[in-house]
């Protein structure tokens, strides 16, 4: 009697459960679904997830190979990859109705709260949603995260968000018996690297002009004094080569008269200053 009751108990807890689960599942499908695309890449569908207000979606770290196709609601685009770290990466699009995720506040996700992933499923419209239990972990954390157990591979690079729809993290990778967890400051990383690369790569590349402008000024300056001195040092040696060459000035004694009372000789010096001038 004792058992049939507590058998009768469990079935109605789980049977008030179910619902419970379904309606949460449903709740976050509805606020996530429409920041999630189908990402193919070598003809695997994964996931990726809009993310910031430039167009730009979180993707596996495989986008970083070549182009890749993300689609949404039967519309295709091709991009091109900008940033991948940590196992994900980070594209631009355009002309996709993408809702960016919006992130969550707080230090931590402690292990009793709900956590879910949603996957985008190919060839349909709606999400995968699967609650995990990846325990505590803290928002600001800068490494992945092992988690314990399973993952379809549609779910790389899809979005761990809490009950609220908030994102708390990314899945960087699957394995056979273990998922990788990116924690939100993961995510924000890649977010700003691939979303600044550019204005970045242009600072960087303005910076390097204003120093070779610099570099070539300072030569140029420097080429012009030593091309200076050395005019300077031309003029003085042609300077003293003229004078060298030029005769010396000596003084001549000549006698100006001998017939002078007294029967002293008179003399004068002349002082020969240039050929045919004289002066006494």
């Amino acid at each position: 009697m004792t058992r049939s009751v507590i058998a009768a108990a469990s079935a109605v807890l789980v049977l008030a459960a179910a619902p419970a689960t379904a309606s949460a599942h449903n709740a976050v499908a509805r606020i996530v679904g429409p920041s999630i695309a189908q990402v193919r890449v070598d003809r695997r569908d994964l996931t990726g997830f809009a993310i910031g207000e430039d167009g730009g979606v979180i993707a596996p770290a495989d986008a970083s190979a070549g182009t890749v196709a993300i689609s949404k609601n039967d519309a295709t685009t091709r991009v091109q990859p900008v940033f991948s770290e940590y196992g994900i990466g980070y594209v631009k699009v355009s002309g996709l109705a993408l809702s960016p995720l919006r992130k969550a506040t707080g230090e931590s996700v402690p292990r009793s709260e709900a956590t879910y992933l949603v996957a985008a499923i190919a060839g349909s419209s709606r999400a995968d949603v699967i609650e995990v239990h990846p325990g505590t972990f803290r928002l600001g954390r800068t490494t992945t995260l092992l988690v314990a157990g399973t993952l379809p591979i549609r779910f790389r690079g899809a979005p761990l968000v809490n009950g609220r729809g908030e994102l708390v993290g990314a899945v960087a990778g699957i394995g056979r018996r273990s998922w990788r967890l990116a924690p939100l400051a993961i995510v924000s990383h890649v977010e700003s690297e691939g979303s600044g690369g550019f204005p970045r790569l242009v600072a960087v590349l303005v910076v390097l002009l204003v120093g070779l402008a610099g570099v070539l000024a300072f030569l140029l300056v420097r080429e012009r004094r030593r091309e200076s001195t050395e005019q300077q040092l031309q003029r003085v040696r042609e300077q003293r080569m003229r004078d060298a060459a030029r005769p010396a000035s000596t003084p001549v004694v000549r006698r100006r008269s001998e017939d002078l009372p007294d029967g002293d000789d008179d003399f004068e010096i002349v002082i020969k200053e240039s050929e045919g001038h004289e002066s006494a």
